[in-house]
């Protein structure tokens, strides 16, 4: 376990220049994931979007004009469509792309919910209080 005043020290650093989409509209959570990563994954960009819809949009843009998103984290509850919603329709649209890696990162431990959201294909599902080395891990394993 970390001690609260000691800096996280990620069990490796990996200098991949990643471009993650961070759907939370919880602003500290999203802050406090992106720490994490960014610790981990240096050169990784991360776009916080807030709402379900905004995110899908940003995909639709980034796909059509042919920005690579390497991995979506996303929560499951939040506005507009929640986190199952939100990976259905990321997962019609990419058809022809591939299938972007997926985590759910949330609050929400219920069982239907996860097996709703571990349906899709290339997806993880973590709750919120998962330790810092767990969630990079993670990370690791699906990009």
């Amino acid at each position: 376990m970390q001690n609260e005043s000691t800096p996280y020290r990620p069990p490796f650093i990996d200098y991949r220049p990643l471009h993650i989409l961070h759907l939370d509209d919880q602003k500290l959570f999203a802050t406090g994931v992106e720490k994490i990563i960014t610790v981990a994954f240096p050169l990784a960009r991360i776009t916080n979007i807030k709402n379900g819809y905004e995110a899908l949009g940003f995909v639709v843009n980034s796909l059509s004009n042919s920005v690579i998103i390497d991995l979506i984290i996303t929560d499951y509850n939040h506005p507009g469509l929640n986190g199952v919603e939100f990976c259905k329709n990321v997962r019609v649209i990419e058809r022809s792309h591939g299938k972007i890696p997926i985590i759910f990162l949330t609050m929400v431990d219920n069982v239907p919910i996860k097996q709703q959201a571990l349906s899709f294909s290339n997806v993880k599902f973590l709750l919120k209080v998962t330790e810092a080395d767990e969630i990079n891990w993670t990370v690791m394993a699906v990009i």
